[in-house]
């Protein structure tokens, strides 16, 4: 069976059948003929492979791999520029994102029997975690610190300083100014970051609709392990075709002007094939603008 597989796996000794459930739900076993390229130089895959049965040659470390029922499986890709096969094989393929999340999960503290929680994996999926190595989502999960709400209280206020931002692990709740709904929030959303990055105070409300539990990351952890990460300055367009945005309030010729305040509702209009660099308004609003991007898997840069 190929839950059995993922036993010979050495990163996951204490794994629970639940969890090597999820992840099969997320795995393939790929029979591939003799002589068959698997990677070529230069060509990067999607996935972890590992060799059940046959031969494989790698490039770059050159080696040839031998399955074995006996030995540890261990991934060959990635970790070489290429490989193919020398017998006729059954590689097993698993999802990069479902792997690395495994392996942090199984690391943190919380680690629960009963499977991956469904908000913890909403949120180290998430386009803004994507992008980062596991090692950050680690030290982000240690950081967090547990607040717990009744239905129909102020979890966030506007005006209020921003020690730090959320993760919704738990129930419901309602971003607003005064009577207008601007978003609403459930497990695994992410939230609070606006006045972390502007250094500001809150400038909206959030309420919970029923008891709620959040994760919260001080406001150190984000930007070293978050905002500092995600969010990299530049001097100038280093792609010609790239958009100009201009959150300034002073029109600028070749800039496409854009509303910080209304930018969240926007951002499904922006192209995720294209560049864009941020000019105008301070330098921490051009970081709030190239991190509302980030989060919605769009390549952004401010300009320093």
């Amino acid at each position: 069976m190929l839950i059995d597989q993922f036993n010979r796996i050495p990163e996951f000794p204490s794994t629970s059948p639940a969890e090597l459930w999820a992840l099969a739900a997320h795995a393939q076993v790929l029979c591939i003929p003799a002589s068959r390229c698997l990677a070529q130089p230069g060509r990067e895959l999607t996935g972890y492979f590992f060799l059940l049965k046959g031969g494989v040659q790698t490039f770059v470390p050159d080696a040839e791999l031998k399955s074995s029922e006996k030995a540890d499986l261990c991934h060959f890709y990635p970790g070489c520029a290429g490989a193919r096969t020398t017998l006729t094989s059954q590689v097993l393929r698993i999802d990069s994102k479902r792997y690395e999340f495994l392996l942090t999960h199984g690391a943190a503290d919380d680690a629960r029997s009963d499977g991956i929680p469904d908000w913890l994996e909403r949120f180290l999926t998430s386009d803004m975690m994507s992008q980062l190595p596991p090692n950050q989502w680690r030290e982000v999960l240690k950081a967090f610190v547990v607040r717990e709400y009744a239905a129909a209280t102020p979890v966030l206020q506007s005006g209020d300083l921003a020690p730090y931002c959320c993760v919704l692990e738990q129930g419901h709740a309602v971003v607003h100014r005064d009577s207008t709904t601007l978003a609403h929030l459930g497990p695994g959303d992410f939230f609070g970051e606006d006045a972390l990055i502007v250094e500001g105070r809150r400038n909206a409300d959030v309420t919970s609709l029923e008891p709620v539990r959040l994760q919260c990351i001080d406001k150190k952890t984000f930007n070293t392990l978050l905002l500092n990460q995600l969010v990299q300055f530049v001097q100038g367009c280093a792609n010609p075709r790239g958009t100009l945005l201009n959150i300034g309030s002073r029109p600028m010729s070749g800039a496409v002007p854009v509303t910080l305040d209304c930018l969240r509702e926007q951002l499904a209009g922006f192209d995720p094939r294209l560049d864009y660099y941020i000019t105008g308004g301070k330098r921490c609003e051009r970081a709030l603008c190239a991190f509302l991007f980030t989060q919605r898997g769009l390549r952004a840069y401010p300009l320093a």
